[in-house]
């Protein structure tokens, strides 16, 4: 580990890109205005492939990564107990458009975005798990804001925000989600997710084949998902299982709610709501604790158009197997 006070403790990439792989940014800290705790993208486009972040730390934004006019692809990557005393416990993208798939983010932590915070760019995330992120304002997992966010093949789990959204705040900001399972976060509104909309663009969400169950927040409504949004911000929800159902989800101001086909409110019986790696304490496999048991509602029940889907889930199992798609990350 290292201490710096520059612009990055362990890489800087500054109009480079190099492919990193199977390395570990171990313990970094940096102390600096601007930069990220162990690496520092900045004009490029590096890969990083099977790499280890964990105990990284930044006095500002991304404890392990900052990207800033950035569009790093990181891929099969593990980052564990990062810290920014501001946004992006893990990653904070400006500006950026990072592509992020098969990777694992568990407890780090941050004031806003406990693990990834991104604004003003585009960002896809892949067949990725958020496990016991937190942040002490807003978005427990992740913090979008004046960006497009694409999430496919998520699971969040027991991540907490001390405000808004357990699991992620969409703030000015629009989010495409497919095949996503959300459960154990809580936060004070907005449970699983909250959108808040501020005068400025029209944004429209969607959520699309996705589960919503045992989600908590401190206020009497919002378990799930909350909003408070401006007339031009909308919300389309279907092929998805809420508890509750959509009729419950809190609206304020004069954003949207579309209630569109196939959703569904029943107990999805996940494996073990407890454990998400499962029993062989191994994430992406069969087992995890977020996949559907025999007879859950959610199997072949999301969307029959397929143009929108991934080939395979979380795990890498074929998408579509039965007689039609299945509500989450996991095909049964």
């Amino acid at each position: 580990g290292y201490t710096a006070y520059g612009l990055a403790a362990g890489m800087q990439n500054e109009g480079v890109s190099p492919q990193v792989i199977g390395c570990t940014f171990r313990f970094n800290s940096l102390n600096s205005s601007s930069g990220g705790g162990a690496v520092y993208n900045h004009n490029c486009a590096p890969s990083f492939q099977s790499c280890v972040f964990i105990g990284n730390q930044t006095s500002q934004m991304g404890g392990g990564i900052l990207n800033l006019a950035a569009s790093p692809t990181i891929t099969a990557c593990s980052f564990f107990n990062n810290h920014s005393v501001g946004s992006g416990g893990a990653i904070a993208d400006t500006a950026s458009s990072p592509t992020i798939s098969a990777s694992l983010f568990i407890n780090n932590t941050a004031t806003d975005g406990g693990a990834i915070w991104g604004g003003a760019g585009f960002s896809t995330i892949l067949s990725s798990f958020f496990i016991g992120n937190v942040a002490s304002n807003d978005g427990g997992a992740i913090f979008c804001t004046m960006e497009n966010t694409v999430i496919k093949n998520g699971v969040f789990a027991a991540n907490s925000g001390n405000q808004e959204g357990g699991a992620i705040k969409v703030l000015n900001a629009s989010l495409d989600l497919w095949n996503g399972v959300f459960s154990r976060n809580n936060s004070r509104t907005g449970g699983g997710i909250f959108f808040r909309g501020e005068p400025g663009n029209a944004n429209k969400s969607t959520i699309r084949n996705s589960i919503f169950w045992g989600n908590t927040s401190a206020v009497s409504a919002g378990d799930q998902i909350a909003m408070n949004t401006k007339a031009g911000d909308s919300l389309e929800l279907s092929f998805s299982d809420i508890a509750g159902g959509a009729g419950s989800i809190p609206q304020s101001g004069a954003g949207s709610l579309v209630e569109g086909a196939g959703n569904i409110q029943g107990d999805p019986l996940f494996r073990d709501t407890a454990d998400a790696a499962g029993p062989d304490g191994v994430y992406f496999t069969a087992d995890d604790g977020l996949n559907l048991s025999t007879g859950s509602p959610g199997i072949d029940a999301g969307d029959p158009d397929p143009t929108a889907l991934t080939p395979s889930d979380i795990t890498g199992s074929p998408r579509v197997q039965g007689a039609g798609v299945d509500m989450g990350a996991y095909e049964h």
